[in-house]
């Protein structure tokens, strides 16, 4: 599925405009990772895409989704799992939700938890935070989703963890079309094909600063950290997020 969004206009209730004539276009099965300051507005983008907030005006096109794959699967900062419910259970809300059959519960689900090495009859409250974000990526993934959002999925996961969750996470949504929201400059470049760099205004109208390619192959382990590639793409990134233009709100000193 590919993704466009032309002349999208958003506003608060009562506020001046957030998104004034935006356009941004993604490929089919590329990722592409949305990097900028706190409240620039990267999440409420996502939710604009996702339907689950009105726009204003403008477009939000994708392409016809195929028989038996859902639309969109969003995957939240806070994995957002029922606590008393299982793993399994919490995927299968889900998948049920999208109309899927329960007899082909089975075949969605048990690939996913074996790749991410996490068993179904866990109970949600007894898992990690990294674990709980595989569950949370197994849920989305289920549904097998033309386009896959993702909001700081991994922020809140310990770095080492935050490691393996991209070697697993990589694979699984290889061919999706995928934006990624996330303040982490070597994030956006270990996993994006592009990274679309927003800024705000004085006025407080979100716009595409840059957009950086990022050529190298998937998937990229961690060993790509060491290559000239990502070395170059963090320093584009980094000449980019520091060296806010004139007429631009500065951008917040942590990259956290």
């Amino acid at each position: 599925m590919s993704l466009q969004i032309e002349g999208l206009s958003f506003a608060w209730p009562d506020a001046s405009p957030l998104f004034e004539d935006f356009f941004l276009e993604c490929a089919e099965g590329s990722v592409t990772a949305l990097l900028g300051p706190s409240g620039v507005g990267k999440s409420t983008l996502l939710r604009l895409i996702a339907g689950t907030l009105a726009r204003n005006a403008g477009n939000i096109s994708r392409s016809a989704t195929r028989h038996g794959r859902a639309p969109v699967g969003f995957v939240f900062q806070d994995p957002r799992l029922l606590p008393w419910k299982n793993v399994w259970d919490n995927a299968a809300l889900a998948l049920t939700a999208a109309g899927v059959p329960p007899a082909e519960h089975p075949e969605r689900l048990r690939p996913l938890l074996d790749a991410v090495g996490l068993d179904g009859k866990s109970p949600a409250r007894s898992l990690s935070g990294g674990m709980a974000q595989r569950a949370a990526l197994v849920r989305a993934l289920a549904l097998r989703p033309e386009l896959l959002l993702l909001d700081e999925p991994f922020t809140a996961v310990d770095p080492l963890l935050r490691e393996g969750l991209y070697a697993v996470a990589q694979p699984l949504w290889s061919g999706t079309t995928t934006v990624l929201v996330t303040h982490d400059l070597g994030e956006a470049a270990r996993l994006a094909d592009r990274v679309v760099v927003l800024g705000a205004e004085r006025s407080g109208v979100v716009r595409v600063r840059q957009t950086v390619e990022v050529r190298a192959p998937h998937p990229r382990d961690v060993s790509f950290r060491r290559s000239e590639a990502y070395t170059r793409t963090v320093q584009e990134l980094e000449a980019l997020v520091f060296d806010v233009a004139p007429g631009e709100r500065a951008w917040h000193a942590s990259r956290a």
